[in-house]
This record gives C-alpha cells, sequence and structure tokens, in this order.
C-alpha cells in the first residue's frame, strides 16, 4: 500500500477494526461445522456493537423525500416525456403484476410503432425498408429474459419513425 501511496487518513479504532473482521469472517467464510465457532464469535461481536451504538446519533441525516424530489428533479432535466415514462415503468416492473405490465408496454410500442409505419406506408407504398421494419416489429414476440433489450430497441425505432 506504501508502494502506490495508499495511507489511511484516518485512524481506524480498535473497536471498528473487530467489526470489520468479524464482517469479513461472516462474509467469506463457508458455513461449515469446522467453522462454527469462529462464526458464532463473529456474529456475537457484530450483534454487541449494534447493541452499544444502536442510540448512536446518526451524523448528516438522510432526508428520503429530499433524495426523491433530486431524483426526480434530475430525470426531468435529463431525460424527454417518453424516456422518463420508461423509467418509471421499468422501475415498478416488482410489483406483483409485473409480467402483464411489461407485456402491455412491450405490445404497446410495438402497436404504436406498425401503427406510425402504416401511416408512412400510405404516403409512399413502395418503401421496402419500411415494409422489412414492419416485418421485423411484427416478429418479435414478449420475452421476459430480454424485455429491457427489446422495449429499448422499440423506443429508439418509435423515436426515429416520429423524427419527422
Amino acid at each position: 500500500m506504501v508502494e502506490n501511496n495508499i495511507c489511511p487518513s484516518i485512524f481506524i479504532d480498535d473497536e471498528s477494526m473487530g467489526l470489520y473482521e468479524s464482517g469479513n469472517i461472516i462474509l467469506t467464510r463457508k458455513k461449515t461445522t469446522a467453522n462454527m465457532v469462529p462464526l458464532i464469535e463473529s456474529y456475537d461481536s457484530v450483534c454487541k456493537y449494534m447493541e452499544r451504538h444502536k442510540n448512536d446519533e446518526v451524523k448528516g441525516k438522510f432526508d428520503i423525500n429530499e433524495a426523491i424530489s433530486e431524483y426526480e428533479d434530475k430525470l426531468k432535466a435529463t431525460l424527454n416525456e417518453s424516456e422518463i415514462s420508461f423509467v418509471k415503468e421499468i422501475t415498478t416492473f416488482k410489483g406483483p403484476i409485473a409480467e402483464k405490465r411489461k407485456m402491455n408496454l412491450f405490445n404497446a410500442l410495438k402497436a404504436e410503432c406498425v401503427k406510425k409505419i402504416d401511416e408512412m406506408l400510405t404516403e409512399n407504398q413502395n418503401d421496402d425498408a419500411l415494409r422489412d421494419l414492419k416485418g421485423q416489429i411484427n416478429g418479435m414476440e414478449f420475452s421476459n429474459e430480454s424485455i429491457v433489450k427489446d422495449v429499448a430497441k422499440l423506443l429508439e425505432i418509435r423515436d426515429i419513425l416520429f423524427d419527422d
């Protein structure tokens, strides 16, 4: 560490070092009967540390409402409306009806792209590139494993189509 100029500027007290070592044992050692004694001692050490420090005042309190407001402001400043709705849809995919939501979002984007292509084809019926694109989009099937990639692709296609 000294060779690479990595020197701790703050002294780490014995209590904090003991917590780190106990946590390291808990996280890195395999849970077997041969390792039970050090694991139990480490769990006990962490529990005692938590008990001693449960009433400590937290420095720099974290306000969740302020963090959410900052996140929303950052989204509004950097993303357009469709991208914001996409982010909100993705973040709500953890609910009980997530599969249905994903499928509905996928199908809505797919239908929107196909509708726009149909409108463009009425103006120019001889455009083979649009026909091929429509065939590709119609050939896309919902897959939970590739939903993010598929939705991103559909969003990109939609943005290009509506960028008249």
